[in-house]
């Protein structure tokens, strides 16, 4: 996003700090081309997510980029993308088995 100089220095920066407040950040997740996907809007899951995602997209404190945000609650709620094969270049989610409780 810097490099590319889609926002301003103020907004990556206040980014960059609330996702290493976020306990369950970590910097290596993917981040998808969100260009098309599909959800089922009665989905507990996705609605934890959409929530998580709106909750704090909407307060506008940082930067206007969606994408490390949603992949931020695309791996905080466990989901995982369906790829399609490489030629139809499209992408549709599909909830993911949560993973087992921790001991």
């Amino acid at each position: 996003i810097k490099k590319q100089k889609k926002d301003n220095f103020k907004n990556i920066q206040n980014s960059i700090e609330w996702f290493n407040a976020q306990p369950d950040f970590e910097n290596d997740i993917p981040i998808y081309m969100n260009q098309v996907f599909g959800y089922n809007p009665k989905s507990p899951t996705y609605q934890k997510l959409s929530q998580g995602f709106w909750d704090h997209y909407s307060k506008e404190e940082d930067s206007w980029r969606d994408q490390p945000l949603w992949a931020f609650m695309v791996h905080r709620y466990h989901v995982a993308p369906l790829a399609f094969p490489a030629p139809s270049r499209e992408k549709v989610w599909t909830i993911a088995k949560p993973p087992p409780p921790k001991k």
